[in-house]
């Protein structure tokens, strides 16, 4: 039974309510007959003892309080919010996509989402990026779940976890149209930072690393260099203050020292 419908019933019976007490009122009061014919106006509620009166003016008043106070939600009509619901399509197919080893594996939530074409210059596709919450420091304090999903049923194409303190992930164009996804992650233990780089493509319904001339933070002193993602560049802080800059060449789909 909907809303309207309980609350019109509700009306129905506080209306018979106030009718029968109103004529017992009516039968309480005649006796207490004040005026003659000269009160014409008054006669009604002239019939009508003073307290009973007050009774069924409050009874009026509360019938009349309720239907205010319940009729506004007839109408109402409570959608789900789009946006909502299309994330969480998204997290509960990304579910069976969570590592083994993490013990609550519903524990994350959306933080970004990319559309591309990962798998296929032709293909229509979602990145959906996904944050853990309540992570210790073994577990990567960044720990990011990438899933790739097929933008018109949103079945999973393909899945990767990164596991870091600190995650960053950038899209890059390839020259055949499909999309590739650059990741760098840090990870710090006793003040000093390591890095790693590595460039993605998604093909066999999985993430597949890509060679593309990246620098190896690996040949560096530990804590010498540090390194991040700009608009389609890496940037490497030297140890002498100095940058050096690493740009994405579409055509070539590779980095090339800039400077």
């Amino acid at each position: 039974m909907n809303a309207a419908v309980s609350i019109v019933l509700l009306a129905a019976v506080l209306g018979v309510i106030v009718f029968l007490l109103s004529r017992r009122l009516l039968l309480v009061g005649r006796s207490d007959i004040l005026k003659s014919d000269k009160q014409k106006g008054g006669i009604l509620m002239g019939m009508i003892h003073p307290a009973p009166r007050r009774c069924l003016a409050a009874a009026c008043g509360g019938v009349f309080l309720a239907a205010m106070l319940l009729l506004p939600s007839c109408g109402v009509q409570h959608t789900a919010d789009p946006v909502q619901d299309f994330q969480a399509q998204l997290t509960e197919r990304a579910v069976p996509c969570v590592g083994s080893e993490k013990q609550e594996p519903r524990d994350f939530m959306p933080d970004s989402i990319q559309y591309g074409h990962f798998s296929s210059p032709s293909s229509d596709e979602l990145c959906a990026l996904f944050k853990y919450t309540s992570l210790i420091h073994p577990e990567g304090l960044d720990r990011t779940l990438a899933v790739v999903y097929d933008a018109e049923d949103l079945s999973v194409v393909a899945s990767h976890e990164f596991v870091a303190d600190q995650v960053q992930l950038q899209f890059l164009p390839a020259k055949d149209g499909r999309d590739y996804v650059l990741y760098l992650g840090t990870v710090t233990y006793q003040g000093i930072s390591a890095y790693y780089l590595q460039l993605f493509q998604i093909g066999n319904s999985a993430w597949e690393p890509v060679s593309a001339d990246l620098p190896q933070p690996d040949d560096d002193q530990p804590g010498g260099c540090a390194y991040s993602l700009t608009d389609q560049a890496i940037l490497r802080l030297n140890g002498d203050h100095t940058y050096t800059s690493y740009v994405w060449d579409q055509e070539a789909e590779c980095f090339i020292k800039d400077g």
